[in-house]
């Protein structure tokens, strides 16, 4: 594996989808390739959110089976994209914080990864969520 090409929204969406043939079955023959660890894939947090954006709103997904497809394709071992912990920690909170938005999630699980949970917000929604101390400019640190 010595390259890692990037991979878009759409082949994402036509793997976990499965509405369109004949890119949904290539789409899988490439997501099983990486599954079985023999080809490396590259991809950005905006194609995460792009997916996330296109499977609740345009697709109806629900919050849990859109978060929990996505965990399944970036969990893979062979997937390359920056803050992949956040990001997975970030579909763990979308699940259980139906008021807060992916990026909202996203957020905040990248203030507990990388901030001690500390977050300069005016959100009062983040301080549901443990671990997060929600600080609002102008005031003294809030409690949580």
């Amino acid at each position: 594996m010595t390259s890692c090409p990037f991979v878009d929204t759409n082949v994402f969406l036509r793997y976990l989808l499965g509405d369109y043939e004949p890119h949904s079955q290539v789409a899988a023959e490439l997501i099983e390739e990486a599954a079985k660890g023999s080809q490396c894939l590259s991809t950005s947090a905006t194609v995460v959110f792009e997916s996330m954006f296109t499977l609740t709103k345009t697709y109806k997904i629900g919050r849990d089976a859109a978060a929990q497809g996505l965990r399944e394709i970036l969990e893979l071992e062979s997937i390359v994209i920056a803050d992949k912990a956040a990001l997975i920690h970030a579909f763990d909170l979308f699940a259980v914080f139906k008021q807060l938005s992916f990026a909202d999630c996203y957020h905040a699980a990248l203030s507990l990864e990388h901030n001690n949970g500390e977050i300069y917000t005016f959100d009062k929604e983040f301080r549901r969520i443990p671990g997060i101390t929600r600080l609002e400019p102008g005031s003294e640190m809030l409690p949580p």
